[in-house]
């Protein structure tokens, strides 16, 4: 039999799982996403700038070394692994520099409100300081908004599923753990024996938090398998897969995981219901106000890409 190794129990545990495997994946990625950064000029207003520059956004220029440095540091931050295929590297590209020179119209736009970045003139790094006057200028719109309590009701009832409490499930497990890169006969062990422990479960009438205890390697062991009441989507997509077609009480067959073989049984269902409005009205306000305040920064953003010259420099890409 070949078991496919196809996910965890739930998402954090598969980042925990998957950071590992990255830390040996991540500088050949990342070296050759490198190399894919020289390429043509991007689709934006080309011009003939001095030497060394990359842009110039409402008269203030911006250097190659400037925009490389924030290309660089935000290629990082959203793709930590590292491995971009070319057409993914040329998107990228396009929206780290839209995202660039958005930082200096929010910058400009802030400076001409009197809107100062808090380390301004404590040496901070350029991007710190751009993303400073962003925030500021987030702020700023977002104190701006208001919005009333029949704008709020108006808000929840446009929007139920916002305010929905998804199907919740409390979930027992055994997990036999396996190392991600074990041979593949450790992985037919672990799995012939978890078809022996759901043997002792089922047939033989042995209490499934027993032999959790004294034989799973997930944290809930102690807890005789028990990981309490998880929501709907917050399960692995194969772990939710498998646990939906539990009746209650049931013994699922062996699922093979990234960390290991486990058997799982569904303890009890709590349906979907709608939160009734006074136990969410706050929430409710907070998310208007978020939707509002970020329909007004778009707008203003827009506006400043109409309105100011912008120039980039022909193959400066």
């Amino acid at each position: 039999m070949t078991l496919n190794r196809v996910g965890c129990i739930v998402h954090n545990d598969c980042r925990r799982v998957q950071r590992r495997v990255r830390r040996f994946r991540w500088l050949g990625g990342w070296a050759f996403g490198l190399a894919l950064l020289v390429g043509p000029a991007m689709a934006a207003v080309a011009d003939k700038l001095p030497e060394g520059i990359f842009a110039r956004i409402g008269g203030q220029e911006i250097t190659l070394d400037e925009y490389h440095g924030f290309l660089a540091q935000r290629l990082r931050q959203k793709y930590f692994h590292g491995r971009l295929i070319h057409e993914e590297m040329a998107r990228a590209q396009r929206e780290i520099t839209q995202e660039l020179i958005d930082h200096y119209l929010a910058a400009q736009e802030a400076a001409r409100r009197g809107l100062v970045a808090q380390h301004a003139e404590s040496g901070a790094s350029t991007p710190q300081i751009l993303a400073e006057h962003m925030a500021a200028l987030r702020e700023q719109l977002r104190t701006q908004v208001v919005v009333s309590d029949a704008d709020v009701k108006a808000f929840y009832a446009q929007y139920p599923d916002k305010f929905t409490a998804p199907e919740q499930l409390r979930l027992s497990v055994i997990l036999l753990g396996v190392p991600p890169y074990a041979p593949k006969e450790e992985w037919q062990t672990a799995h012939d024996q978890a078809v022996g422990l759901r043997k002792r479960i089922v047939d033989q009438g042995d209490a499934f938090d027993v032999v959790a205890r004294e034989y799973s390697k997930h944290e809930s062991a102690a807890k005789g398998g028990d990981l309490g009441f998880v929501h709907k989507g917050r399960l692995a997509p194969e772990v939710e897969g498998v646990v939906e077609q539990l009746a209650l009480g049931t013994v699922s067959e062996p699922v093979p995981l990234l960390q290991g073989v486990a058997l799982f049984r569904v303890e009890e269902r709590k349906p979907s219901h709608l939160n009734p409005f006074e136990n969410v009205a706050d929430r409710a306000r907070v998310l208007l106000v978020n939707e509002r305040s970020q329909a007004a920064w778009q707008a203003l953003i827009d506006k400043l890409r109409q309105t100011t010259p912008i120039a980039v420099a022909e193959g400066a890409l």
